[in-house]
């Protein structure tokens, strides 16, 4: 159950990316990686707003995969910690991309949200890494 730190960086091979440039997270070999990403922007008080992003889980050994998940923090907190996660998925490269989505929520009364993507690996595997593209966020 222990955990390398995660190396953030572009994609480094094109057939890897998504659509484009792509983020690319790993760490060491035979190590466990839990890592995600946030960002907080403002949005309207009020506003009903959603949140999605594409992802890809690659692992050496298809027998796994990651779990990966989309959330929200309503209220803009610094982090990923009073996130609303959608539901989790596990994922490797037979699945390609796949969507994830955090459930739709109210923007709190601060004006900002943080939108978070995570990724886990369910085993410790000689390579791995997980990828995300296309963030996408729609306020109504």
């Amino acid at each position: 159950n222990s955990y390398a730190a995660p190396r953030f960086h572009q994609a480094d091979d094109p057939r890897q990316w998504i659509n484009g440039p792509t983020l690319q997270i790993d760490t060491e070999p035979w190590v466990k990686l839990r890592a995600w990403i946030f960002q907080t922007v403002e949005v309207k008080p009020g506003s009903r707003l959603q949140f999605q992003i594409h992802a890809v889980g690659f692992v050496k050994n298809t027998v796994g995969g990651y779990v990966l998940k989309a959330g929200v923090d309503p209220d803009g907190g610094e982090g990923c910690d009073a996130a609303r996660w959608g539901a989790e998925q596990i994922a490797n490269q037979e699945d390609g991309a796949i969507l994830l989505g955090a459930p739709e929520v109210v923007v709190g009364q601060a004006g900002k949200v943080t939108v978070c993507a995570f990724a886990e690996t369910q085993f410790a595997q000689a390579y791995h890494a997980a990828f995300f593209d296309d963030a996408s966020i729609t306020v109504r």
